[in-house]
Formats: structure tokens, C-alpha cells, sequence
């Protein structure tokens, strides 16, 4: 009998709440998340033969981004453009962690700019009719190529779609910010364990950035989410004659060896099993990534109070131990997988 989609993960599967697990005491995915689920949604158009989706793809592509996978990075590179500067908030959905339902009336209202809504929901929506308007600039569909690759990853990152709303951050506010907000130390028991240790917010020098490989970071949920643990798991892939490779090297090979194990996995699927991994449309996906959100995501150890050395003042922080990274990571294959074969759907309805 065919295996189920869960079992084919390579990864630690473990289904409940890890609370008991640990010590007691906005960008959506990095480059690699990114760059999977356009290599994937590519992959998945070229076992369709989707000619004319694929023909579309490059023509519009000639010019920067030249590729489908710095398409899918692009619109992070360039919101602080002026002429960019509306797509801001286009990257999420802010759906409340205790609500189950997106509500397009408060979560996604109309802007001058975007008059479809001022979220990733209303973004597809928008670039969808600039893509399908053969009349449009080049340049126009371009730019809505690249926010839609762009946007279809950001919605399959749960903290995408999801604010814990009566959270109280550091900045005397409310609102975690899809957890940008929820300090962390991600890894490093130790750390966490030494009631001394401080942790920061904000870019200081006293917070400089520390490599991945079970280091403490300065950072927050949500990054830990973006990036932290993909590179975790990708750290422990192993390449040949590694030692005679620059980081940069071994960390491309690894980066490319987990897409093609995504779509190994997609490949052994029955078409009953990917029709139904395809599915639905972009406020059901964003419902979807939320509802991850708050089972898994937020399933976190009781906070502890700790100094934060940029401001001299103490707040929770939250500790991610090696059990929460192997939990997770199987939750963050699905929706790369989910989001490439959704991509390779929503642009194949575009190009038919």
C-alpha cells in the first residue's frame, strides 16, 4: 500500500505539544523557502508540460529578476523603495491566533493602490488581473510575477497568517507581529539555563549575528520560523568533499538537495494525493497556515524573564530546544510542498 504523506518525511515526526519536552524554568521564509517553492512550482509545470505557462515565465523573466528563484526573493529586496513602499503590508494576513476564520472586512481593507486589500490575500488577488492583462507593460507583469511567486510563499509560512493579538511586547504594546515581537533563544540549553545570560532586540553591536549551527541569535519567532530552522536541518545534510568547499558552496548543494527531496516526496504521491494537497484558493491557504500556527507554532515553553541588553529592561523570552526543530521541520516541508504545487497551479490558470 502507498505510504501517506507523513510517513514519506525523512525528518522526526512527533504530533504532540512539546511543552513537556522542554526546560521548564517580516520576511517569510529565507531565500531557501523561497527559492523552493518557485524550483518546485517549476518542476511541477514541466511534469504537466505547462508550454505556455513556462514560456510566459521566461519571456517575462529576461530581465531582472532573470530567474524564477530571484523572482521569488525580489520582493523582499526592494520594499523600501519608494515606489515599493505600498507592498509593506502585502506580505501577511494578520488573523487573530484566537480566531479560526479569515474576515477580509478587518484583516485585508481596501488601499488606493491595492484596492483589492492591503494584504497578501488582496496582493494575489491584485497581480493576478496585472498578470493576466496582456495589455500591461512588460515591466508591470514582470513586477506581479515576482509578487505573486513571492506572495504564495509568504502565505504558506504560518506566522504569515497569524498575530497573537493580546501578547504584550517590549514595545508596551500589544501584538506579537505574526511573532516578531516574542523574543527567543533558539538551541543553546545552556543558555537558557544560566539565569545571568542576557538576550537583545534591536541591531546593536552587543547582539551581533551568530551562525545558526546551535548558537543563541538574537532574533525572535518569527525568524526562527523564516529561516533558523531550515538551517538547522540543512546543517546537518552531509556533501561530499565538504571540507574542500567555501560555506557558500556546501550551503547552495544543501539548499538544492532539500528541493529535490521535496520533490522526490511529491513524486511518490498518488494524483488523488497532490489533487488534494493543490487545492483551494489563497484566504483558505492563509486559514490553513494559521490553523498550523496555532497548534504547532505557538506550542511554546512557559516564558522566562530575562534581561534584554539593549534597553536594560527585562521580558519573556521563549527557549526552542533541538525537540521543537525536529517536531517542525516536517510542518515546514508540507507547506514548501503545498505552496510549489499551488504556485505551479495558480500560474497555470493564469497561462492556460
Amino acid at each position: 500500500m502507498r505510504k501517506s504523506l507523513t510517513k514519506q518525511f525523512a525528518y522526526l515526526s512527533i504530533t504532540i505539544c512539546l511543552v513537556g519536552l522542554v526546560p521548564s524554568s517580516a520576511r517569510a521564509w529565507g531565500g531557501t523557502g523561497h527559492r523552493a517553492v518557485a524550483e518546485i512550482a517549476v518542476w511541477r509545470l514541466q511534469k504537466l508540460k505547462a508550454t505556455n505557462a513556462l514560456r510566459q515565465i521566461e519571456q517575462l523573466l529576461k530581465s531582472k529578476p532573470t530567474t524564477i528563484e530571484e523572482a521569488s526573493v525580489w520582493p523582499d529586496t526592494i520594499r523600501g523603495e519608494p515606489a515599493y513602499q505600498y507592498t509593506t503590508n502585502l506580505h501577511w494576513v494578520s488573523i487573530p491566533k484566537e480566531k479560526e476564520k479569515y474576515d477580509r472586512a478587518t484583516q485585508c481593507k481596501p488601499t488606493p493602490q491595492v484596492p483589492e486589500g492591503d494584504c497578501v490575500i488582496g496582493a494575489l488577488e491584485h497581480f493576478r488581473k496585472v498578470l493576466s492583462d496582456t495589455s500591461a507593460s512588460t515591466a508591470a507583469r514582470r513586477d506581479a510575477l515576482s509578487f505573486i511567486v513571492h506572495f504564495i510563499g509568504d502565505l504558506h509560512q504560518p506566522l504569515h497568517a497569524t498575530e497573537d493579538v493580546t501578547f504584550q511586547n517590549y514595545n508596551d504594546k500589544t501584538g506579537d507581529a505574526g511573532g516578531n515581537l516574542k523574543i527567543i533563544f533558539y538551541l543553546n540549553e545552556g543558555v537558557w539555563n544560566d539565569p545571568d545570560e542576557a538576550s537583545c532586540t534591536r541591531d546593536i553591536e552587543a547582539c551581533s549575528y551568530i551562525d545558526f549551527q546551535g548558537n543563541r541569535r538574537k532574533r525572535n519567532l518569527h525568524a526562527a520560523w523564516d529561516s533558523y530552522l531550515i538551517e538547522t536541518m540543512l546543517a546537518g545534510l552531509k556533501v561530499k568533499n565538504e571540507k574542500r568547499l567555501s560555506k557558500e558552496e556546501s550551503f547552495k548543494i544543501k539548499e538544492q538537495m532539500y528541493t529535490s527531496n521535496l520533490e522526490r516526496i511529491i513524486s511518490k504521491l498518488s494524483p488523488q494525493e497532490v489533487a488534494r494537497m493543490e487545492r483551494g484558493e489563497p484566504s483558505l491557504w492563509a486559514e490553513e497556515s494559521h490553523a498550523l500556527a496555532t497548534e504547532y507554532v505557538y506550542c511554546l515553553p512557559p516564558p522566562r524573564r530575562k534581561l534584554n541588553v539593549a534597553d536594560q529592561k527585562f521580558y519573556d523570552h521563549y527557549f526552542l530546544s533541538k525537540s521543537y526543530q525536529a517536531a517542525n521541520i516536517k510542518h515546514i516541508d508540507r507547506q514548501l510542498m503545498r505552496g510549489g504545487l499551488r504556485l505551479a497551479a495558480y500560474l497555470k490558470q493564469i497561462f492556460p
